[in-house]
């Protein structure tokens, strides 16, 4: 992930919504290459204050393991501000997706993650050639 923050970039930033830090990690490997800035969170918490500082964020990616059903309420703020984000899943049922699009999710994604997929999804959202 970029730590360097004074540095300043074009490129588009997606924070990335996980519990698991090594998840973080991988999914930065695979996407930061892409031309995309990556800010990772580990809770709801980091996720409002980067809500709240206004920093730029272009694409939210939520992987909802191990989050209880405040979960909502974060992507109803998302919602609120305009900010877009992409829900990610463990296991694939309707009414789990059907609840995701409810409160704004512009799509949802089923681990296992396919890479290609996912790169080729977020390229499509933010209409980029990365």
């Amino acid at each position: 992930m970029k730590k360097d923050e004074n540095k300043m970039s074009n490129n588009p930033t997606i924070l990335i919504l996980n519990r698991n830090k090594k998840n973080i990690e991988l999914m930065d490997k695979v996407i930061s290459p892409q031309g995309y800035e990556i800010q990772g969170s580990t809770n709801l918490n980091e996720l409002k204050d980067f809500i709240n500082t206004n920093k730029k964020i272009d694409l939210v990616l939520i992987d909802l393991t191990g989050f209880d059903r405040r979960i909502w309420e974060e992507c109803e703020n998302l919602r609120e501000n305009k900010i877009p984000f992409l829900i990610i899943s463990p296991q694939k049922h309707i009414q789990l997706h059907e609840e995701s699009i409810k409160h704004g999710a512009e799509d949802f994604l089923v681990k296992p993650l396919v890479v290609k997929e996912m790169v080729t999804l977020i390229n499509e959202f933010l209409k980029t050639d990365a």
